[in-house]
């Protein structure tokens, strides 16, 4: 069997930095939209993301007559919205500013009939620059995101 440090990727945090503060930011703002459109539960357990096969998904939720659930796809790079009234719409995660990020995702979701209001600056961390205006953040490498970037395979 193989030693833990043979089974998981390496992650230097100095290599991938600005990618996890710019996944943040993101993770965020889907995290916000999560509180927004469901019921608040203690502790706001209701805007948690959960683990999936391919990353972090919100679960449904509901914007008037629209069902809706959002999922990072980390295998593909894409943020997938899917909703009970369109087809799924894919937003590319790529090297963008959260700025770019966050006003394509509002356009994605304004498409689909969801007006969002949200509290558009990052909570908990120490740049309180709002979303729409966050320029700086943009992620260097995508395929630190990626759980399988550097795990062996299974025959190996």
């Amino acid at each position: 069997m193989p030693r833990i440090s043979e089974r998981w990727p390496t992650l230097p945090v100095s290599e991938w930095q600005d990618t996890a503060a710019t996944l943040h930011r993101w993770t965020q703002i889907v995290g916000k939209t999560r509180l927004s459109l469901t019921p608040l539960v203690n502790h706001w357990w209701n805007s948690t993301l959960y683990v999936s096969a391919r990353g972090l998904i919100t679960g449904a939720m509901h914007s008037g007559d629209v069902a809706l659930d959002i999922g990072f796809d980390f295998v593909d790079h894409t943020l997938e919205i899917r909703s009970s009234r369109a087809k799924t719409v894919l937003l590319p995660l790529r090297a963008q500013s959260v700025a770019g990020f966050y006003t394509e995702y509002l356009a994605a979701l304004r498409g689909i009939g969801v007006e969002l209001h949200i509290s558009a600056v990052p909570n908990e961390a120490e740049d309180e620059t709002p979303l729409a205006k966050d320029q700086p953040h943009h992620p260097s490498d995508p395929q630190y995101a990626t759980s399988t970037r550097t795990m062996p395979s299974k025959s190996g």
